[in-house]
């Protein structure tokens, strides 16, 4: 009896151990996915529209715009197109000044657009049977884009930090591809000192956790062998 006993205190341990690690393994998965969540430079999936000049970049590089106003080339990785008054394709509404670079405009008579994975832009007309090639979107990249200075939300200007552009096909070495139809989420810009506190905060709030785990723990091991002793007392006596 005193053997069953002394096996069924330590599998009672064993299960209480169990138990209390797999909490704490979940806190701390559940403390990392609201980090990487809130985190600026998660990675947020493209979501699909259906639209024919939305595109997504899945995968590394930018779009690249031509900012009419000052003249200035920046950088982003929205593909919600338009057309300009022009014909020109420019980032947004049709009011915006980012005229995509290298420039592809289309006639006012198109009946269709396309844009392969390449990024090749094809139009089809209603006097033509088979499409015509327009243009590419081409895409860009850094060797640091996390030195890209943000000048409005979703907008990027290179600087020294973030490297000399590399301008490419999608689908070329290191630079990913296109999808139209779909369009890329734009994470909101997080203020970094937030995060670093609030990471601050869930630790101190894990370490906490952690602490009180243990002693509750400890608390049910000593009880345990309380009653243990009490039984093999009884056993004995």
């Amino acid at each position: 009896m005193k053997v069953d006993s002394q096996v069924n205190f330590r599998n009672e341990v064993s299960t209480l151990l169990r138990v209390s690690l797999r909490e704490i393994f979940l806190l701390m998965a559940l403390v990392g996915v609201a980090c990487a969540w809130l985190s600026p430079q998660s990675v947020r999936l493209p979501k699909r529209t259906d639209r024919k000049f939305d595109v997504a970049i899945f995968g590394q590089g930018f779009f690249q715009f031509l900012d009419s106003e000052s003249g200035e080339i920046v950088y982003s990785r929205d593909g919600h197109l338009s057309l300009n008054p022009e014909g020109f394709i420019c980032l947004g509404s049709t009011e915006d000044a980012w005229i995509l670079q290298p420039a592809i405009t289309l006639r006012a008579d198109w009946t269709d657009f396309h844009v392969t994975r390449s990024g090749t832009c094809l139009v089809e007309f209603s006097e033509r049977s088979q499409p015509i090639t327009i243009g590419t979107i081409q895409l860009t990249r850094f060797i640091n884009p996390e030195g890209l200075k943000e000048v409005l939300p979703g907008i990027y200007a290179a600087t020294a930090t973030s490297g000399t552009p590399a301008v490419g096909d999608p689908g070329d070495v290191g630079n990913g591809y296109i999808q139209q139809g779909w369009l890329s989420f734009q994470p909101q810009s997080v203020d970094t000192s937030y995060l670093e506190k609030l990471s601050v905060w869930l630790a101190i709030g894990l370490l906490i956790w952690f602490i009180i785990e243990l002693r509750r723990v400890r608390s049910d091991l000593s009880q345990m062998r309380r009653q243990r002793s009490a039984v093999e007392t009884g056993l004995l006596g």
